[in-house]
């Protein structure tokens, strides 16, 4: 799971619990009301919940973080259940970098989905241009787009030597370029 998923999740669960919080033990004020230091009396006990899910979540994490490495290089595919997050296809038969983007071009050829073009590395980071922006950011929707991004980045970044996948493309309704890492 990417890292701005857990990141985003943590913070909407805490926003949430917080809310929850505020509007179920918070009568509205009267005059005579007095501020209190805790304003949650549950907060000390959500508190601890969050923290827990926090630790099973980066436990979680560095699971998958394993379990994806045991793969090895190879092309990671779209999800027949329709999540963004991609599913292990098979292991790239030229386990380069040329290896791997050219075999997920072959499966992207067959969806009618953009191509990647490799256009260099830095450090452990991949830059990527692909053939059609317009496809991807227009007319493949936000989970169509969300779930390419995942398939390029979880395939190039199964190789030991990449950490990062830099997307150069024109930014529009349903995907924005930038540095994504796994």
């Amino acid at each position: 799971m990417p890292k701005w998923t857990i990141l985003f999740t943590t913070l909407l669960i805490t926003a949430l619990i917080a809310a929850g919080c505020r509007a179920a033990s918070i009568p509205a004020p009267t005059a005579t009301d007095q501020p209190t230091d805790q304003p949650c009396p549950e907060a000390e006990t959500l508190g601890y919940q969050v923290e827990e899910l926090e630790r099973r979540n980066a436990e979680l994490q560095a699971w998958a973080d394993q379990l994806a490495a045991g793969y090895g290089p190879g092309v990671w595919y779209f999800n027949p259940d329709g999540t963004a997050y991609p599913v292990f296809d098979h292991a790239a038969s030229d386990p380069t970098l040329e290896g791997v983007a050219s075999e997920l071009n072959e499966l992207l050829a067959d969806e009618v989905a953009p191509q990647i073009i490799l256009d260099g590395v830095e450090g452990k980071a991949v830059r990527v241009q692909v053939t059609d922006d317009a496809a991807l950011t227009q007319r493949l929707g936000s989970a169509g787009a969300q779930a390419y991004l995942q398939v390029v980045l979880y395939s190039l970044t199964s190789l030991p030597e990449i950490d990062c996948v830099d997307f150069d493309f024109q930014e529009g309704d349903h995907a924005q370029p930038g540095l994504y890492c796994r």
